[in-house]
């Protein structure tokens, strides 16, 4: 399959057949590594497979981005690791986000007595990163899926099976399918979740709450007068955000469908 996808990029050629063969291989494969990593880069490859007859058959920028990633990542990709019921989770873990691009995330350290620890942050997503989003009318399953990178990048203390609560529901499917099915710009961003996800050996379970029932509504509402009520009175400590503005625009340039 590596052979493949280099071939594909010396001769900056992949035809409709190949594409086809290709995606079936790499998703076979993905069904074997860690989490969902490696189903992003898949959607371009079915993109090639499924255009009309008679379009150009040259590599577009988001399918040499996936063919490089095939060819250079997922031999390196670690292998999925079967569940154990006895493993207890250790994190409990919640993203948010608002319409205009604010971005909170909380995590809960469980012990065994029952007792936790936690933190908090918050983050307002830079001009650069909204104006990729300008062409959709509702941006908010962007904003939710860019906090579960607030999420995972402010805190490397995460450790084994992560529980990730959100509250909305295109980015829940979005997250735990590994890409986006509509929202071209959510499939980059669940492609670097995963990526560094599987890096750090987690085990992120995506679930969904109410939005009163999500902790990290009042971080990601930090402009508003009081909304830091809950975090503070469970006595969690803010930390700094830290958020990879420019891997997330080179990797949300590199996987656009239109180029």
């Amino acid at each position: 399959m590596c052979v493949s996808a280099q071939e594909a990029l010396c001769a900056n050629h992949l035809s409709q057949a190949q594409a086809g063969k290709l995606a079936g291989k790499n998703t076979f494969s993905c069904s074997a590594l860690a989490g969902k990593v490696g189903r992003a880069p898949n959607k371009a490859l079915y993109a090639r497979q499924h255009m009309p007859l008679g379009w150009s058959t040259r590599l577009s920028r988001n399918l040499r981005f996936s063919l490089k990633w095939i060819r250079d990542s997922l031999p390196y990709a670690p292998p999925r690791q079967v569940a154990s019921s006895t493993r207890a989770v250790r994190y409990v873990t919640y993203v948010d986000a608002q319409s205009d691009g604010d971005l909170g995330a909380c995590v809960l350290e469980i012990f065994h007595d029952g007792s936790f620890t936690g933190q908090y942050t918050y983050f307002s997503l830079p001009s650069s990163v909204k104006l990729r989003c300008q062409r959709y009318q509702n941006p908010i399953q962007i904003f939710e899926c860019c906090a579960a990178l607030l999420l995972i990048w402010t805190f490397p203390g995460l450790k084994d099976a992560v529980v990730v609560f959100c509250d909305n529901i295109g980015q829940q499917a979005t997250l735990t399918r590994g890409y986006s099915l509509r929202n071209d710009i959510c499939t980059p961003i669940a492609h670097l979740f995963w990526v560094e996800a599987t890096r750090r050996g987690l085990e992120p379970w995506i679930a969904r709450v109410s939005s009163k029932d999500n902790l990290a509504d009042g971080p990601s509402r930090f402009r508003e007068a009081g909304a830091l009520a809950a975090v503070q009175h469970l006595n969690l400590a803010f930390t700094h955000p830290n958020f990879l503005e420019v891997e997330l625009l080179e990797v949300m340039s590199e996987m656009d469908s239109r180029r």
